[in-house]
């Protein structure tokens, strides 16, 4: 292969939010959607400093429950028509082009190539 990378795929600019990160956040639940945001050490003390008499559940408020990317930015990105982009229900209306046993065929035995 003679290209790199950078040739061969399409670089896409995807926005990405700037997420406050801390390893000492949890959430504690008041039922099965409803929580509190609290800093603490551990959960027990998560589960003291936030007043309730009772929990749901309590687990720590990680990355992996925050979107990451910028939605905001991104809705205008996606709305924006594409150059040369045909409708999914045009190119499923176009007719298929018959192929034979030994079209079949060629296209098995023939080389293959490099992507320019």
């Amino acid at each position: 292969m003679t290209g790199t990378a950078a040739h061969i795929f399409e670089q896409l600019p995807i926005p990405r939010r700037e997420l406050a990160v801390s390893g000492n956040r949890y959430r504690v639940y008041k039922d099965a959607k409803d929580f509190m945001l609290v800093e603490a050490l551990n959960a027990l003390e998560a589960f003291k400093s936030s007043g309730l008499p009772q929990a749901y559940r309590i687990e720590r408020d990680g990355i992996y429950l925050q979107n990451v990317l910028d939605l905001k930015t991104l809705a205008p990105l996606a709305a924006a028509p594409a150059d040369a982009a045909v409708p999914v229900a045009e190119a499923a209306a176009a007719p298929a082009a018959e192929l034979s046993g030994d079209d079949v065929n060629k296209l098995l035995d023939a080389p293959a190539t490099a992507a320019p």
